[in-house]
């Protein structure tokens, strides 16, 4: 029931019901989740060389993020990342909290749509190590869709148990202007968003449980095992983590002014698109970040709106690979606020 997938055991436990691959098809688990990115060769040395250029940027907010966490939080801390772009982030912060000294233990649950955070994973965590520990963590945000559903299901959930969970967010890039904590809300290349099980501990997204347990279910890929980056990729971005740390990093410069600018270019950046491309709220995904996981996971029409040309052939040098198969269109957009972006089913 708490597996750490294909991480070490001291990195993360996912508070999860994981679903064995062959067994998926039993319990009725729908088949875009049952089947997983396999990336090729290609596209594996594309990763590697987005970590080549971005990986230091990625490590020096990972030890700001870090810093700020062992500055702000007293006594022992209990990460509890959102599956899955939660997941890297929260194993590079523990073992860089664990760095400084820190005692910190890292759990990885599930929130999904319209269902909110996993209630069951949360009373087992709650249960352990006390709501005063609990820090959430994600990636990145897009719109900030998580940040608010994250404040409404733990605003039931204290509500429900007569608690005092914090609902508050730490990301590494908060484009929304909606964390209580980010190391910046530049819109830049994470790495581990090129991929979604293979750098996730081999596990799926999660999905209702169908075998009526209590916690929410995920598939675990053991057919993938070759192709898995997991642990490599944190191996080699904790050098550079442990390099910031030992430089002196400071803690994240983010505040009221700093969230209130992000909010107000993400707001009208949504706006903007809503008008000019007739598409609904919830199908823009704002940042590289997004692009990536729309184009992993999504099989609709798209527009792929970037600020220039240089973004394809830098930023998205990969998105050929992603995009062979489905309807994309892509547009040059100059005046976004951000380097690219993805519309869903838009109205041509």
């Amino acid at each position: 029931m708490i597996s750490p997938g294909s991480y070490a055991p001291s990195d993360v436990s996912f508070v999860l019901d994981i679903i064995k691959e062959a067994e998926a098809s039993k319990y009725g688990v729908e088949a875009r989740v049952a089947s997983e990115f396999k990336p090729t060769e290609e596209y594996v040395d594309l990763f590697w060389q987005a970590v080549s250029v971005n990986g230091d940027r990625l490590a020096q907010d990972v030890a700001k993020v870090a810093q700020s966490l062992n500055k702000k939080m007293s006594g022992s801390i209990t990460l509890v990342t959102l599956l899955r772009a939660g997941t890297p982030t929260g194993v590079l912060l523990a073992r860089a909290l664990r760095y400084l000294g820190r005692d910190v233990v890292h759990y990885s649950i599930s929130a999904v749509r319209n269902y909110g955070i996993d209630t069951a994973a949360l009373d087992l965590i709650r249960e352990k190590h006390g709501a005063e520990t609990i820090v959430f963590v994600d990636g990145w945000t897009g719109k900030g869709f998580i940040a608010t559903e994250l404040e409404e299901s733990i605003a039931r959930y204290n509500a429900m148990r007569n608690d005092r969970i914090s609902s508050d967010l730490v990301v590494l890039a908060d484009l929304a202007g909606v964390a209580t904590l980010a190391a910046s809300a530049d819109d830049y290349l994470i790495p581990f968003s090129m991929l979604l099980g293979t750098i996730c501990g081999l596990v799926s997204g999660a999905f209702t449980n169908p075998r009526g347990e209590n916690l929410n279910a995920v598939v675990s890929f053991d057919s993938l095992k070759n192709f898995d980056l997991s642990v490599t990729f944190v191996e080699r971005l904790m050098i550079g983590v442990k390099f910031h740390l030992d430089s002196g990093a400071t803690a994240c410069n983010w505040g009221d002014q700093e969230r209130k600018l992000a909010a107000d270019t993400s707001s009208a950046f949504v706006q903007n698109c809503i008008e000019l491309w007739g598409v609904e709220r919830n199908s823009i995904k704002p940042g590289l970040c997004e692009v990536n996981r729309a184009l992993l996971t999504r099989d609709v029409a798209m527009i792929l709106a970037v600020k220039d040309k240089s973004v394809l052939q830098l930023d998205l040098s990969h998105i050929p690979i992603l995009t062979t198969s489905k309807n994309v269109v892509v547009e040059i957009w100059p005046q976004m606020p951000y380097k690219a972006a993805i519309l869903l089913e838009p109205r041509f």
